[in-house]
């Protein structure tokens, strides 16, 4: 699972100098001739690599149109994963019994707030998607998202750029 920054970078001649991006690129040291640099019109960063978070999956699928993320729905997305991470950090956490991939009875920690949490943040069944449970995995991710959205933020608290996510499995 990938979110990817694309900045615009583009340099029109009637933009001024403060304007313009000077972009150059390098292979071994040396100016990589391949890529003709006055044609590069955006440049793509990976921000986010995710393994096993359905819960952050499922917010991508319910919440985005395709793949495009707008600032504004990370902005949502980080206010989430926050309230959720309080709501965690307050809550006890309790023992019960669930399945493991193999249909055996296991003894999972989860937490008592977990039904209030699925409301908000819920974990999506699918192929190699982790545990479904609210628990110290599901917690981690939480947390790593937050710190991944809050050092997108500029400062004034606001995220500029097109994202993309993507899933692939």
């Amino acid at each position: 699972m990938y979110l990817s920054k694309k900045t615009y970078v583009k340099n029109w001649s009637h933009s001024s100098d403060d304007e313009k991006f000077t972009i150059s690129i390098k292979k071994g040291g040396k100016e990589f001739k391949d890529i003709d640099v006055s044609r590069i019109t955006y440049i793509e960063e990976e921000v986010m690599y995710w393994r096993k978070a359905n819960h952050i999956h499922e917010w991508f699928i319910n919440n985005s149109e395709m793949s495009y993320v707008t600032g504004e729905s990370l902005l949502e997305l980080l206010d989430l994963c926050r309230t959720v991470r309080d709501m965690i950090g307050k809550s006890k956490k309790v023992t019960k019994v669930g399945n493991n991939w193999d249909g055996q009875d296991v003894t999972i920690e989860t937490y008592e707030c977990e039904e209030e949490v699925m409301e908000l943040l819920p974990t999506s069944e699918g192929f190699f998607f982790g545990s479904y449970e609210i628990d110290e995995i599901y917690l981690r991710k939480v947390v790593e998202t937050i710190e991944c959205i809050e050092g997108l933020m500029n400062e004034e608290g606001e995220i500029e750029g097109e994202f993309i996510y993507q899933a692939s499995w």
